[in-house]
């Protein structure tokens, strides 16, 4: 039996764990493991998201480099991990300082240092989030028809697509997708809704409505907005990218950190609405992405003409540039790996 080239530690694959496992398992014929790696295990151990198993990923990890096994942590919320104050993000910093001591382990943020400098103090290292890169040909192939209006093989996609068409009729369509809670600005949209409405735009929310944001969606649900609260699938969330002049990320100031949502829409080439100042703000500014940077009191007026089209080719120059150097970073750290250049197809 063939060996696995990676060990890929997850816990689950609640939230977005699941994809992310299916993509690096793709990239590394990774195994995944449940529990932490054996200790004089060969392969290079993943950590996936170190935040779900923090004391568990430093000491596994030192006692791995004791042995000279290689173990790699992704963080996904480095900010905290850098400047909280907290006992547990003070005891969490510690850790992984110490493991910065020892050559054969590499924790890597997956935001940009540069965006951040204090998260230095903890990683060795950053890559690009996977959902700036992770956009296959096939998926590319499914937006275009969608597009163009032609026969897709997913026709669930092409149902919703039709469905946020006619809803917006002569509107632009302003995409919030995934869970919508307060964290992720789904209730100032709601605040927003009816300015936004007049300025041309229609609201595509496309995503299970947290309970604590109930009153939000009954008050969207008296406007014109199209609301899926429901789980969506894979594909009804491309037809979603597919209908949008825009997509929404205006996140809560509480909420700053690494975006998927963002991530998907600049691979597309699809402008964003972030936060002014943001760490979605920082990354669009550091990288030239196309998007609109809000404050407190930006949208009442804004036209869906301040935005640029989408623009899919340079999406894909993008994304290939991010992949480019994830993967370098991820073959260094990992070690003697096999680690595909091409697109993931």
């Amino acid at each position: 039996m063939k060996r696995a080239s990676v060990l890929l530690v997850s816990r689950s694959r609640n939230g977005h764990r699941g994809a992310y496992e299916d993509f690096v398992q793709g990239l590394f014929d990774a195994e995944i493991i449940r529990k932490h790696p054996p200790l004089r295990a060969k392969e290079p151990a993943l950590y996936l998201m170190i935040e779900e198993w923090p004391l568990g990923y430093v000491v596994h990890a030192a006692l791995r480099a004791v042995l000279g096994r290689r173990t790699v942590g992704l963080l996904f919320r480095p900010i905290p991990a850098a400047t909280g104050n907290d006992i547990r993000m003070i005891l969490k910093r510690a850790g992984l300082a110490l493991l910065r001591q020892f050559s054969t382990v590499t924790t890597l943020a997956i935001v940009p240092v540069t965006l951040f400098p204090e998260i230095a103090r903890v990683v060795d290292g950053w890559i690009y989030d996977f959902q700036l890169w992770d956009i296959t040909e096939k998926d590319r192939a499914l937006l275009k028809g969608l597009r163009e209006g032609r026969n897709t093989t997913d026709q669930e996609a092409a149902a919703f697509y039709t469905r946020i068409q006619s809803a917006a009729r002569t509107r632009a369509p302003l995409v919030s997708l995934g869970l919508q809670n307060r964290n992720k600005g789904f209730d100032r949209l709601v605040e927003e809704a009816n300015g936004l409405t007049a300025a041309g735009w229609s609201i595509v929310v496309a995503g299970r409505v947290s309970d604590a944001s109930a009153t939000a969606r009954a008050a969207l649900a008296t406007t014109d907005a199209f609301i899926e609260d429901r789980f969506v699938s894979s594909g009804e969330l491309f037809a979603a990218y597919a209908a949008a002049k825009a997509v929404w990320c205006v996140y809560d100031p509480t909420y700053d950190q690494a975006s998927g949502v963002l991530g998907r829409a600049v691979q597309i080439g699809l402008p964003v609405l972030v936060r002014q100042g943001s760490l979605s703000h920082r990354l669009c500014m550091m990288e030239n992405l196309p998007h609109l940077a809000v404050g407190e009191h930006d949208l009442d007026r804004l036209s869906p003409n301040a935005l640029p089209p989408a623009d899919a080719a340079a999406g894909q120059v993008l994304a290939t540039k991010f992949r480019a150097r994830s993967l370098a970073t991820l073959a260094q750290a990992l070690g003697p790996v096999d680690v595909p250049r091409g697109n993931n197809r």
